[in-house]
């Protein structure tokens, strides 16, 4: 028997809430069609991947080039735009969307997290309670079979009964193939945690697909109305107050992502003060370039405008005192409050 091929894959795993309901009423005919759109959808287009162009900037390196070889190098262009056919699977009150990657491309999965966001929305338009997980990793797809196994699998399908939302949330599997977010997928995410069922997840990240965003691009309806109209079950009652909740962060996804990236940041920095002497070269770099960065006048400007929001919305309410420390001129290092001045002159 042939060994079943493996493949890197990038998967949405989707979840109907409270299908038991739409049974019992007769609803079922708009999940169908609902489903029947998706298929279309999925059928009739590519989903674009940006990678990155290891020839970019690198036309020194490579010598003289005829005109044709230039052009195909691409030296003036750091990325290059596949298209990836989109694959799917549906399962009665479950559906799985997904694209093949090579990550030795260090590829950018905004398409991806795109044409999941549009899924969500026409969801939200017909009124169908949706909620999923995005993971990566190995696994086995066999459309043929329709076998489909594979730690990717596993964890979006275990993560989406963690979550007391509607809405699709980063599994942590995609911030651990990812060093850094590029600003491209940024746009496509938001720091939120307020949807999980517990306090620390193994297997969900600090990070959510931000529907919203492509919402308020492209539909003139108020999604608040739709998210409230929906709510008609008591049991799911935080689950729809919990997507409001949401979409009030999504309002104010600029300052959330400032606050978060800045007080990372000075967790990294803090726990490089806590190490002493005792380090390596590079992290000694590191840390330098720490106290250098997070006291640019830029970014003490942010943290400012931060703090003295009238009706700010937090990702973690521990981060404001952390940066009202840190506007005051202060940082707790090894338990000690210690003034920004010193610790410039100490590293910066």
């Amino acid at each position: 028997m042939d060994r079943a091929r493996e493949k890197q894959i990038l998967i949405a795993f989707f979840d109907i809430l409270g299908t038991s309901r739409l049974l019992n009423t007769g609803e079922y005919h708009k999940v169908y069609n609902y489903y029947s759109d998706m298929i279309e959808l999925c059928n009739d287009s590519h989903t674009p991947i940006a990678i990155r162009n290891p020839f970019f900037g690198k036309r020194e390196l490579l010598g003289d080039l005829n005109d044709v070889m230039a052009d195909l190098a691409g030296f003036d262009i750091p990325y290059h735009i596949i298209n990836y056919d989109l694959s799917h699977a549906f399962f009665s009150d479950t559906f799985l969307l997904w694209i093949e990657i090579d990550s030795f491309h260090n590829p950018l999965i905004g398409g991806f997290l795109e044409k999941c966001g549009i899924v969500f929305c026409e969801a939200l338009k017909r009124g169908i309670p949706l909620r999923g997980t995005i993971s990566v990793g190995i696994a086995i797809m066999d459309e043929e079979k329709r076998i489909f196994l594979g730690k990717p699998l596993s964890e979006s399908a275990k993560a989406e009964p963690h979550q007391r939302w509607l809405g699709i949330a980063i599994g942590k599997s995609i911030v651990e193939s990812i060093e850094r977010f590029h600003p491209m997928d940024m746009e496509y995410l938001l720091p939120f945690r307020k949807h999980m069922k517990y306090d620390s997840d193994p297997l969900l990240s600090d990070f959510v697909l931000d529907w919203f965003t492509y919402w308020n691009k492209n539909e003139d309806t108020d999604v608040k109305e739709i998210i409230k109209s929906m709510n008609t079950e008591i049991a799911f009652e935080d689950y729809y107050k919990n997507t409001l909740l949401y979409v009030i962060h999504s309002k104010q996804r600029y300052d959330i992502w400032n606050e978060y990236m800045i007080c990372q940041d000075i967790e990294k920095l803090k726990r490089l003060c806590d190490m002493g002497e005792n380090i390596s070269e590079k992290e000694k770099f590191l840390r330098c370039q720490g106290v250098r960065l997070l006291t640019e006048d830029e970014i003490m400007e942010n943290i400012r405008y931060i703090v003295n929001r009238d009706e700010g919305i937090w990702f973690d309410e521990k981060n404001r005192d952390v940066l009202l420390m840190f506007n005051s001129g202060f940082i707790e290092t090894n338990g000690i409050k210690m003034s920004i001045d010193h610790l410039k002159s100490l590293y910066g």
